[in-house]
């Protein structure tokens, strides 16, 4: 390709921290953020499992076509979450029998989840779980499809359309049986991707690449208050029906009849498709927002216009398109095929494994903790804040990030599962967790330094970069003996 369009610079000349980004900014990471978060973590509100026990038997057991003999006494000798256990006789002879629980079950709690109105426990044990999990799924298969349609529609476009879709498939979920339930929870999860995803691509593509690293951490602080949001409406709705809480999911997207007036398309967008007319409207729309000279930002425009077209002449790009080329050749297989990739792609795919198994582990088991159940999902969340406070500094490469994603997905859809293992193994989640944290940490140690240092750009120059690494690896051993 061509050298493109300087549009750092315009950005630095509209202004980088002016009131137009700033609006954009505190929109999307904090009010759209909502239609991101509510989706996938609602579940902890209206999936919650209670304790529970069977409802006491109250007809003969004759009646339940448990023996042929219309005059059998029983004694219930004991109660199981799943089942009594009967003491009868029967032809002179005492009987025992585990009779399930034929009249529904009694549950510990005053607020109606989907579990208790579907009754998802026992012989249903797992369903409830398995809606979390086909959410993730959805969200695997709209990662895959949402970033070449905001590529190629546009990020406003796609974002209004997943924000209303995402809006009215959480409210049809509040008037669902279970099946329609699952399937628009796997909906909604490839939705939501289009949401998130084109979020986090829009407002990057709002400020210089020196200050990217600071808009996304923003983005993690955004994140952090959306949870702590969530947990409020659980304390404050903890007593009323799960569908009125999914309600309250769909109402958080209301805004995004709105969004057509707030969100413009990105200006990286408008100049990269060769909108230039779009792209001026828009650069005189910041700068007067931003209350910088309009005409200077539009001179500056057409200077890089002229740039670009100068350095379109063939003979000046004969070597980028053969760099282009032999970097276009790289691809999955290239990784499968290189040792050292190889390494660095599975230590990286274990790491996104291992954060989203515990996190979403974490936030998932933290309701079947003792004390307040909604206490200890606000402390759960909420300890997060101290952390994307300080984290103002990220990786600025996405190396294999693909398959990174895809085994972070895999973490997500197992850790629903988590609860269920619990009722189980108590101990069991802890030390699932423990271990994956700590072999992903050792395997930290195998991974090359990268910090203050230039990144290679192709497998050729990782290869090269690693035998530098070895060397100077080597000649400080030497100095040191």
């Amino acid at each position: 390709m061509a050298e493109s369009i300087d549009v750092d610079n315009i950005l630095r000349a509209l202004g980088k921290y002016k009131r137009y980004t700033i609006i954009q900014i505190i929109y999307n990471y904090f009010i759209c953020v909502y239609l991101i978060a509510f989706p996938m973590l609602v579940y902890v509100l209206v999936g919650y499992s209670p304790l529970h026990r069977c409802k006491p038997l109250t007809q003969e057991l004759y009646k339940y076509e448990l023996t042929d003999s219309t005059n059998v006494t029983y004694t219930v000798i004991a109660e199981e979450n799943c089942h009594f256990v009967l003491s009868f006789n029967l032809s002179n002879t005492t009987q025992t029998m585990n009779v399930p629980c034929l009249e529904g079950y009694v549950y510990d709690i005053n607020q109606e989840t989907f579990v208790t109105e579907w009754n998802l426990v026992c012989d249903k044990a797992g369903l409830g779980e398995l809606t979390q999990t086909i959410f993730t799924a959805g969200q695997a298969i709209g990662a895959l499809l949402f970033p070449s349609l905001s590529d190629r529609f546009g990020r406003k476009p796609v974002s209004i359309t997943a924000m209303l879709s995402v809006t009215i498939l959480s409210f049809v979920a509040s008037f669902s049986n279970y099946f329609v339930y699952t399937v628009s929870k796997f909906i909604t999860g490839a939705i939501q991707q289009g949401v998130g995803l084109t979020m986090a691509v829009y407002l990057l593509e709002q400020v210089p690449r020196e200050n990217r690293g600071f808009v996304s951490a923003l983005g993690s602080f955004g994140w952090g208050t959306s949870m702590i949001g969530i947990a409020a409406v659980g304390y404050f709705m903890r007593n009323l029906n799960w569908r009125y809480v999914q309600m309250v999911s769909g109402l958080n997207g209301v805004h995004a009849i709105a969004t057509f007036w707030i969100l413009d398309e990105s200006l990286r967008w408008l100049i990269a498709n060769k909108k230039m007319k779009k792209a001026q409207l828009q650069v005189k729309k910041i700068a007067r927002i931003n209350k910088v000279n309009v005409d200077d930002v539009l001179s500056l425009l057409e200077d890089e216009i002229q740039i670009t077209t100068r350095l379109k002449e063939p003979d000046l790009l004969v070597n980028e398109d053969t760099q282009d080329r032999n970097l276009n050749r790289e691809n999955l297989f290239t990784i499968l095929q290189d040792k050292l990739l190889l390494k660095t792609t599975g230590i990286m795919a274990f790491t996104w494994f291992t954060n989203s198994l515990v996190y979403f582990g974490l936030t998932f088991t933290s309701t079947q903790l003792a004390g307040d159940r909604h206490l200890n999902f606000f402390l759960n969340v909420a300890v997060e804040t101290p952390a994307m406070i300080t984290f103002m500094i990220l990786v600025r490469r996405n190396i294999g990030i693909g398959l990174g994603s895809m085994s972070g997905r895999v973490g997500g859809m197992l850790a629903p599962y988590a609860t269920m293992l619990a009722t189980y193994i108590e101990w069991g989640p802890g030390i699932i967790f423990g271990v994956c944290c700590g072999v992903a940490t050792l395997l930290q140690l195998l991974l090359p330094e990268t910090s203050g240092k230039e990144l290679p750009q192709s497998v050729r120059e990782l290869r090269e970069w690693d035998k530098q690494r070895g060397l100077q690896s080597k000649s400080n051993e030497t100095k040191e003996t």
